[in-house]
C-alpha cells in the first residue's frame, strides 16, 4: 500500500514538471503569464507570489508605428464548475513609445491591483485585447491560463508527514496482530 501511494505521489509530481505551455501567440505579439519584469513563462504560482501578465508585441507586427495602444486586461478565476468568474479588469491608453525596449518592441507587465485581496489557490485565466490607434494593428485578443498552487515545499512535507502517519499505523498493527 505504501509503495503504491510513493509510486502515486512521485508520477503526480513528474507530470506536473513537464505540463504544457500556456502562451497564446499570434505573429509578431504574445501573451504569457510571468513575474514582473521577466521574459519566460511561468505556468504555476505559490500563494506568496504574485502572477504578472506579460504583453509583446514585434515593432515589424506594423507597418506604421500606432501612435497609442488601447489596452483591456481581465484577470479570471476559474471556479470548480469551469465557468470564468472575473476578478479585475483594467483599461489603460498607452503611448507606443512607453513600453518600448532598446530593441524598438513594446513590453508590458500587468497584474491584478488587488491581488492581495483576490488570491486563491486554483486555476486563472488572463485575457488581453489591445488595439492600436492610428497604426494598422486592429483588435487582438488572446488569453493565457495559470495556476495558482500552494508552496511546494508545504505539500511536500504535509505529504511526507502523511506517509510517515500512515507507516506508524501499519506497524502498530502489525505488533498488535503478532
Amino acid at each position: 500500500m505504501i509503495k503504491r501511494f510513493l509510486s502515486a505521489l512521485f508520477i503526480s509530481m513528474v507530470c506536473l514538471c513537464f505540463a504544457p505551455r500556456a502562451q497564446a501567440q499570434d505573429a509578431g505579439w504574445s501573451l504569457e503569464t510571468t513575474r514582473e519584469g521577466k521574459t519566460n513563462e511561468k505556468k504555476n504560482f505559490n500563494l506568496n507570489q504574485q502572477p504578472y501578465g506579460y504583453l509583446f508585441i514585434d515593432n515589424d507586427f506594423f507597418k506604421t508605428a500606432p501612435r497609442k495602444l488601447d489596452i483591456t486586461w481581465q484577470w479570471f478565476y476559474l471556479g470548480a464548475d469551469g465557468k470564468e468568474k472575473e476578478a479585475q479588469e483594467k483599461y489603460l491608453r498607452l503611448a507606443w513609445d512607453s513600453g518600448l525596449n532598446k530593441d524598438g518592441d513594446f513590453q508590458m507587465w500587468e497584474s491584478p491591483d488587488n491581488w492581495k485581496g483576490i488570491e486563491q489557490a486554483g486555476n486563472w485565466k488572463v485575457k488581453v485585447a489591445w488595439n492600436a490607434v492610428n497604426g494598422d494593428g486592429g483588435v487582438n485578443r488572446d488569453g493565457a491560463r495559470f495556476t495558482i498552487a500552494p508552496e511546494p515545499v508545504s505539500a511536500i512535507l504535509f505529504l511526507l508527514g502523511g506517509a510517515g502517519l500512515v507507516t506508524r499505523k501499519l506497524t502498530i498493527r502489525k505488533k498488535s496482530k503478532a
